[in-house]
């Protein structure tokens, strides 16, 4: 999958990742499917960590910050 060289250089740099993130800055149609198959990948180590902002018109929104790295084999 070509889009996972520049998750994995993302992290590298910024430390984690969004969907938002992997959508908007990396132009990843489908991050969740990109996240999915690295999970269930022996070659990648992925953790996840539930985060809660609240938006300007006061709404909670929930999502997901993905902390993925190549797995030392």
């Amino acid at each position: 999958m070509q889009n996972i060289p520049k998750v994995l250089a993302y992290c590298k740099k910024y430390g984690s990742i969004t969907v938002r993130e992997a959508s908007v800055k990396l132009n990843i149609n489908s991050p969740t499917k990109v996240f999915s198959v690295m999970r269930h990948s022996p070659k990648y180590i992925v953790t996840e960590q539930d985060e809660v902002n609240v938006n300007k018109e006061g709404e909670t929104k929930r999502y997901k910050r993905y902390f993925i790295e190549e797995a030392r084999v």
